[in-house]
């Protein structure tokens, strides 16, 4: 019995020390790099933003546009062909469940209710609508160190201002694309130099 609680009390120490270490390496890891050497590394922009006292429409256009990862030039990363469908899917069916619970409703009149401008664009039947919001972003990097983060640059490490452009095309209820961008606001910048 005294055996198994010394070996208990050895690996509970053990632990202890490889925390402790791991700990002193997450805080020391971006410490080496230079300010010029920050902006060296890859960025990637992120919306950061509270949302709950926003309107149901304001949160319909975050979630279709806003949620997932951004080039350091405002541009949003590719997603799967897989992802892109399941999303427009999912579009789709919330935009039917508005038709079907909405007599002589056009596919365009869901998204004029969430805030966005729609037009006619080539065909008659091909709508896209578009909205702009103001939102804060995140900057990040793409690179991963297993102890800690390598750190962005100094200026960049609260939220920014900036814009969400948010865009959808339709063929009827035919969801064709969903796009988005971030734009920097006037006078403002991403996270590139």
């Amino acid at each position: 019995m005294i055996g198994l609680l010394l070996r208990e009390d050895i690996v509970t120490r053990t632990l202890a020390l490889l925390c402790a270490l791991a700990g002193s390496a997450s805080g020391l890891a971006g410490c080496q790099y230079k300010e010029e050497q920050l902006w060296e590394e890859c960025c990637i922009l992120m919306v950061h933003t509270d949302e709950t006292s926003s309107s149901a429409g304001r949160n319909a256009i975050l979630e279709l546009g806003g949620r997932g990862v951004f080039h350091d030039d405002g541009r949003r990363a590719g997603k799967s062909p897989e992802e892109a469908r399941r999303q427009e899917q999912k579009v789709e069916g919330e935009l039917q469940s508005f038709l079907d619970g909405s007599t002589g409703t056009r596919p365009e009149d869901y998204f004029t209710g969430l805030g966005m401008a729609c037009r006619s664009v080539g065909s008659p039947k091909t709508v896209q609508c578009d909205a702009d919001l103001g939102i804060w972003i995140r900057c990040d990097k793409w690179r991963f160190v297993p102890f800690g983060h390598v750190p962005v640059p100094k200026e960049l490490r609260q939220p920014v201002p900036a814009l969400l452009h948010v865009g959808v095309t339709l063929s009827g209820s035919k969801v064709l694309d969903i796009y988005s961008r971030v734009a920097a606001v006037p006078g403002g910048r991403l996270c590139h130099r």
